[in-house]
């Protein structure tokens, strides 16, 4: 029986063979190196919307325990200002990278009550003061306003929240 020379023998792989494998192991490494950065960004936005999500309920705790402040246009247009105060466990200094809307020093947009003439339990909120005594100035005060607070981050993505704020003491409030 006659031996096979080893260099005869045609079994191995051909150029085109190993072309088409690290072909195929390239595809794959990409795709799994486009997953795994796909996971990274989304995690890294989900982290940054949690933090956000954080920052304004805790920035609209610190409105909510503020004293009701009543409608008074004779104090200009940052009145009521439900900024929250020095002493309060809140400071927006905690939060790299992330602004109130409007910015410290300024007064959050703040809408009052309008209470329907035939039911004053219906209405809506406006931009300026009621007029409930009709007299023509729209400077009364019907004990409930609505303020919207917004924090951007350093990206320009902006989470927003309104708080409701009612005058306690006004038991005719609807």
């Amino acid at each position: 029986m006659k031996r096979p020379n080893p260099l005869e023998s045609q079994a191995g792989l051909t150029l085109i063979e190993v072309l088409i494998s690290v072909m195929i192991l390239g595809i794959a490494f990409v795709a799994i190196l486009g997953a795994m950065s796909t996971t990274i960004i989304g995690s890294a936005l989900h982290r940054k919307q949690a933090a956000e999500q954080t920052i304004i309920r805790s920035y609209a705790e610190a409105v909510k325990s503020l004293p009701y402040q009543p409608c008074d246009p004779s104090k200009g247009p940052n009145y009521p200002d439900y900024q929250p105060p020095e002493d309060s466990h809140f400071d927006f200094g905690d939060y790299p990278g992330f602004t109130p809307v409007p910015p410290i020093g300024s007064a959050p947009k703040v809408k009052y009550w309008w209470p329907d003439e035939s039911d004053e339990k219906r209405g809506t909120f406006e931009d300026t003061c009621p007029d409930l005594d009709h007299d023509g100035q729209f400077d009364d005060d019907s004990g409930i306003q609505l303020v919207f607070l917004s924090v951007t981050s350093d990206d320009g993505v902006v989470e927003s929240v309104e708080v409701g704020k009612r005058n306690k003491l006004d038991d005719d409030a609807p």
